[in-house]
């Protein structure tokens, strides 16, 4: 449900955007976006607070995943693969269409909220992808006011990448065992705190540098099974 939610609010966004865009200046769109930053955060909190994680698996798994983002450096590789395909679609498109799209697909696919977002909803809990859908739903007014129709034509792909993790995380169900579900939880609530100080604007971290702590920390409880 959430899911479709998180499509429908893209489309409408996008359609307010293109259709209003001169009857919602900057400074209102930004203070919508500070006050969904404040509830990102808080939702990690939550998130947090109520996963009845073990605390030295989690501080090594943090420390493990983070120096593996860090080595790797993820964040730099998702903005060069971004520009990349950005680059390629608005040469060979008339207009800025296909820069709406792409640019709008990238910002909603590719950070951390959604991977999370579609694992905790297969999981049962959708109260992350129905953030991320009214954060997507307010930042798409801005982008479709400066890009024109290409981002309403991402809630499709963002339906789509979005549904194809959460039919996994489904499939995998007996994977998920309940230590690691409680891991999640904490875990995914530290990078969604860290997603709200940068929709705050308050210091830039690079989120997606931290995804490895969850890989790390599924891995230690499916072996040894919860």
């Amino acid at each position: 449900m959430g899911n479709l939610v998180n499509a429908i609010t893209i489309l409408v966004g996008g359609t307010i955007g293109v259709v209003f865009k001169s009857l919602l200046p900057e400074r209102m769109q930004k203070t919508l976006l500070s006050g969904l930053g404040i509830l990102v955060a808080l939702l990690g909190v939550g998130m947090f607070l109520e996963s009845d994680v073990d605390f030295i698996v989690l501080i090594s798994a943090l420390v493990v995943g983070i120096i593996s983002g860090e080595w790797i450096d993820i964040d730099r590789y998702i903005n060069k693969l971004g520009d990349y395909v950005e680059k390629k679609m608005h040469r060979r498109a008339k207009g800025n269409v296909a820069q709406g799209f792409v640019f709008a697909s990238l910002t909603y696919c590719v950070g951390p909220l959604a991977v999370i977002g579609a694992i905790n909803e297969a999981l049962g809990f959708s109260e992350t992808l129905y953030i991320k859908a009214a954060i997507d739903g307010v930042t798409s007014v801005a982008f479709a006011s400066a890009m024109g129709v290409g981002v309403i034509f991402s809630a499709g792909l963002v339906f789509i990448y979005q549904g194809a993790i959460f039919l996994m995380a489904t499939a995998l169900g007996d994977f998920f065992n309940e230590s690691m579900q409680m891991f999640i939880n904490g875990a995914g609530g530290i990078l969604i705190v860290g997603i709200g100080i940068n929709i705050l604007g308050i210091k830039k971290i690079k989120v997606a540098n931290m995804l490895p702590v969850l890989l790390f920390g599924m891995i230690y409880f499916y072996i040894i099974g919860g």
